[in-house]
């Protein structure tokens, strides 16, 4: 459980150098300007976004207590396969 938090936290100032960087990218750029136009749907995309974002993150958290991260390996076999069979 203490490895959770441990990534939690090493990615969060990366997440915030991210949007960070995004933003000074914007303004070099003369963008800035046209995040001011935000509409409704877009607004409800980035809540939502956060909201399932958060959620699957509780969702992992639920996985580790139970010892289950085996569980998630599985995803790994479509892109092994796909490597394996493109590599001949």
């Amino acid at each position: 459980m203490q490895s959770f938090f441990v990534t939690f936290f090493i990615e969060l100032p990366l997440l915030v150098a991210g949007v960070l960087k995004g933003f000074v990218c914007l303004y070099w750029e003369h963008n800035l300007a046209n995040l001011s136009n935000l509409d409704f749907l877009m607004c409800l995309t980035f809540i939502l976004a956060t909201i399932i974002s958060y959620e699957c993150l509780g969702i992992m958290k639920k996985i580790i207590e139970k010892n289950r991260i085996w569980m998630l390996s599985f995803y790994m076999l479509i892109p092994a396969l796909i490597s394996f069979l493109l590599g001949n």
